[in-house]
């Protein structure tokens, strides 16, 4: 299976690099990515590329493209007790596998834009996901089939808060009674 996400005009894919301990000061250390991409509108085209970086080894760390970071790091998930949803439950009705995952959200002040991206799963698949606003209230719905094991869903809840703000918030939930054994 392959699982997608797709980003419109700009992405960051962030990652920590945690150094050991008894690196030594002066040298310098190769960071090295081979990355691949498909750029897509009516048809797909692929890409690939091998990227590098020689990042010095210093006693202190100095700041480089903090504004950027900053930007791109206030979009990163949050955790479900984000301060704009009151709050938020998920129901299933799930038999052998095949079924419906529901999940409703009261806002404080109502968002624009949600959208919700699935998590990836050992094995089913997710399918018509449906969203609707409506005041305060979210409902989102969407169909699962094959799903053969015990585990959580899980999602990325995105949404632009009444303040302008495009926040994430993680959901998970757990695969419980009455599904496959």
């Amino acid at each position: 299976d392959i699982i997608n996400y797709a980003y419109e005009n700009e992405a960051m894919m962030m990652t920590r690099i945690t150094p050991p301990k008894d690196l030594r000061t002066g040298i310098e250390i190769a960071c090295v990515a081979k990355v691949s991409w498909l750029v897509c509108k009516d048809d797909c085209t692929p890409g690939s590329a091998q990227v590098g970086l020689g990042l010095p080894v210093a006693a202190a760390a100095t700041t480089a493209n903090s504004e950027l970071f900053d930007r791109w790091e206030k979009q990163l998930p949050v955790k479900a007790d984000a301060e704009d949803i009151v709050s938020l439950s998920h129901s299933k009705a799930i038999s052998n596998g095949t079924g419906i995952v529901t999940i409703d959200i009261n806002w404080k002040r109502t968002p624009s834009d949600v959208q919700y991206i699935p998590g990836a799963l050992k094995e089913g698949d997710i399918a018509n996901i449906k969203i609707v606003t409506t005041g305060n209230s979210t409902k989102i719905t969407f169909s699962l089939t094959h799903y053969a094991d015990n585990e959580p869903v899980t999602g990325l809840l995105v949404f632009t808060s009444s303040s302008g703000v495009k926040t994430g918030v993680e959901i998970s939930m757990p695969y419980a009674d009455g599904g496959p054994k």
